[in-house]
């Protein structure tokens, strides 16, 4: 948004005492009556703000300044609020005076650092939204079945954001009677066990689930209830190790599927697959296919995002013939990945291309040139041979990248620490239209759009960036 359109925004926001926003660097804090505040702000300044007693929505964006051990007490004087987002605070400890809010709709407290949710979440009556994704909590507490108005319960555990190794992503121990929460419409990520993979059969009406831990013997009931819930959408599926088969053969996928993840290893790809009409966005991780997956998804009709991450063995990715709607695609963890090659004609609508973690592999894709409305183009911690082809005035691929507009390389370290590069700007880009990318794919997937409101009624050079993030 341009700055003047936004300071219009806020001028209109806070004389109609719709919200108000404020950043203790810039001024003083906003007053008068207020009922939806967002706010970046150290713990000190924040234990100041009191007697707000009409505010109904909280947002907090934490500085690097604000203390973990803050006790969030400035939260009793909320006794209206809706909506609280917390979201990348560090908070090691759930705050205790959260479960006092009884209005509250919606709380959030993804990317921080609790480790436990209290029994007496169950005193949040009215909640119908939480999120604990990308947290250290393991289990949920069974005073969690007591928020009989949840439509959303999300909660995972990353235990690196690179997502290099299988284990890097985690579900969450749920407590039993899971199926009296008849109001729940996302759920995950869930740990299978014997008594979780039979309450969710009785969950018709979930719109997304994700499950993880799965094994061979829960394929018989977990198949027959995903079969049994005509409104899913999304769809995630983890098996409890790299090297147990996925046990998916026997599903019936809902007509209304849109959004599919597969992680873990495959024997071949499902015969169902062909039945995916409606896919919009798929994901094999660690598939680990002996022959290649392509022929079997190239002719799904709508498929706009492809993401393979270690989903075969072959040492080379040949792109023959279909994708006519592919717009994001991404490659990652192929270890005796050698070359890609990508024919004429195939993927025309192609805008971000994303590939990682493929040692082996030592150029760009063969026929890149072709993907004429190809925008982004990510390379992720390849072999130094892919960027010099790139660079050098002489370099081999420096022609039939030209046409993008982007072109970004990123180095890792196991530290969390990770540099970006920007190889599009040793040469001139050539004129191309706007598009659109994963941002808007990823959006229609997030759990997030169900906006929080409904609740509360670059340069050339080198930059080292100081965070593990890397979405």
């Amino acid at each position: 948004m341009h700055d003047m359109l936004r300071e219009l925004a806020l001028s209109i926001s806070k004389e109609e005492k719709f919200c108000a926003s404020h950043d203790e660097r810039k001024g003083a804090r906003p007053d008068g009556v207020i009922r939806r505040l967002s706010i970046q702000a150290s713990g000190q300044e924040i234990e100041t703000w009191k007697g707000m007693k009409k505010l109904r929505s909280f947002h907090l964006f934490a500085t690097k300044d604000l203390d973990p051990t803050m006790n969030y007490k400035f939260l009793d004087g909320f006794k209206l609020l809706r909506v609280l987002s917390l979201e990348g605070a560090p908070i090691e400890t759930f705050p205790d005076h959260i479960v006092t809010l009884f209005n509250l709709r919606y709380l959030s407290l993804e990317r921080t650092r609790i480790k436990k949710v209290p029994e007496s979440i169950g005193r949040l009556y009215n909640l119908q939204f939480l999120n604990i994704c990308w947290t250290q909590v393991e289990a949920l507490p069974s005073g969690i079945v007591k928020l009989r108005n949840l439509r959303f319960l999300l909660s995972n555990r990353l235990n690196n954001q690179m997502l290099t190794e299988f284990g890097d992503l985690c579900g969450t121990q749920f407590p039993k009677k899971l199926s009296t929460l008849n109001n729940l419409l996302y759920l995950g990520t869930v740990e299978a066990n014997s008594f979780v993979i039979k309450e969710i059969r009785s969950m018709t009406q979930l719109v997304r689930l994700d499950i993880s831990n799965v094994e061979g013997s829960h394929e018989e009931d977990l198949c027959f209830a995903i079969q049994n819930m005509p409104l899913l959408c999304l769809l995630f599926v983890k098996a409890v190790d790299e090297d147990v088969i996925l046990p998916v053969n026997a599903l019936q996928p809902p007509p209304r599927l849109e959004k599919l993840t597969l992680y873990g290893k495959l024997e071949n790809i499902p015969q169902w697959f062909q039945s995916l009409q409606n896919l919009s966005y798929l994901a094999l991780s660690w598939s680990r296919l002996t022959n290649d997956p392509l022929p079997h998804l190239e002719a799904l009709p709508n498929l706009r995002a492809l993401e393979l991450v270690k989903a075969c063995e072959e040492p080379h990715l040949d792109f023959k013939n279909g994708f006519r709607n592919l717009e994001w695609l991404a490659i990652r963890n192929f270890s005796n990945l050698q070359s890609i090659t990508i024919a004429e004609g195939v993927m025309p609508g192609i805008k971000k291309l994303y590939i990682g973690f493929c040692g082996m592999l030592t150029e760009v894709p063969s026929g890149i040139k072709c993907l004429t409305k190809l925008q982004e183009l990510w390379l992720i911690n390849l072999a130094e041979d892919v960027t010099k082809r790139i660079e050098e005035p002489s370099g081999v691929d420096r022609p039939n990248v030209q046409h993008i507009k982007k072109i970004t390389y990123i180095q890792t370290s196991s530290t969390g620490w990770w540099s970006e590069r920007n190889l599009s700007s040793f040469f001139e880009p050539i004129p191309r239209e706007n598009g659109f990318g994963i941002t808007d794919i990823s959006e229609e997937a997030n759990p997030l759009k169900e906006t929080k409101e409904d609740y509360s009624g670059g340069d050339s050079k080198d930059e080292i960036i100081s965070t593990p993030a890397l979405n």
